[in-house]
């Protein structure tokens, strides 16, 4: 099973290294779900040996229907991330019906592959109408995995889902389970046979900022050790 952390900072980012972990998924606003990166973050992460970088591709929060202007700044994204070094990426667009956006998803993915970039679906995934459907739809689009909730707000509850795209994969992509992976659950993502599991692992810091400023945030490293021990 691999073991993807879902990076804010790149002291999050080091967490994967100090704990052998295969990659990190790289995003900025994590309490928007995950947006896109700065270049000069790409760039340090990239640095990190042994570990893959995957950059989230997404300009925006809100849906994942976007506009051809937003679609080239992912274009443009993609094409830095490769440029920097990244191992892959990860981006979703669904239509107005809530199906995958296979005209757009292609070009996408035709940019991403053709600089020797993996592609990981997001949890656009679980907004999707037909998910059975989404996934024949990825798989021919040639996605390299999908990290998905099975369509609920907790893998965990989501997990008959998870366990029937796992049969449906046989192999040719990978499924990974994320949204609320913790110490207390990982047994049931290991019994399901998951490719991978992925979480945060970061906690808010109490300090006299400006309460207009955001939350800071710590790595967890606590978090990660518990997950790897049930492992």
């Amino acid at each position: 099973m691999d073991v993807e952390l879902c990076a804010g900072s790149f002291d999050e980012a080091l967490l994967a290294q100090q704990f052998r972990l295969k990659r990190i998924e790289l995003c900025s606003a994590l309490e928007l779900g995950g947006l896109t990166p700065s270049s000069g973050l790409i760039r340090q992460c990239v640095q990190i040996p042994k570990v893959e970088t995957h950059i989230m591709i997404r300009p925006r929060a809100g849906n994942f229907v976007y506009s051809e202007f937003e679609l080239n700044i992912m274009m443009n994204d993609i094409k830095t991330a490769a440029e920097y070094g990244a191992h892959g990426v990860v981006f979703g667009v669904l239509t107005e019906d809530h199906e995958p956006d296979i005209p757009v998803l292609r070009s996408l993915s035709n940019e991403a592959k053709s600089s020797g970039l993996e592609i990981t679906f997001h949890r656009a995934f679980d907004l999707t109408s037909d998910p059975l459907k989404a996934f024949d739809q990825l798989v021919e689009l040639g996605f390299d995995r999908i990290l998905t909730s099975g369509q609920r707000a907790k893998a965990a509850d989501g997990i008959d889902l998870i366990n029937h795209l796992i049969k449906l994969a046989n192999g040719n992509i990978q499924i990974m389970a994320g949204s609320g992976v913790h110490a207390d659950n990982v047994d049931l993502f290991k019994a399901a046979q998951v490719d991978g599991i992925h979480f945060t692992a970061r906690k808010k810091v109490t300090h006299r900022g400006n309460p207009d400023m955001g939350d800071q945030y710590d790595p967890d490293p606590e978090k990660v050790h518990s997950i790897l021990n049930r492992l």
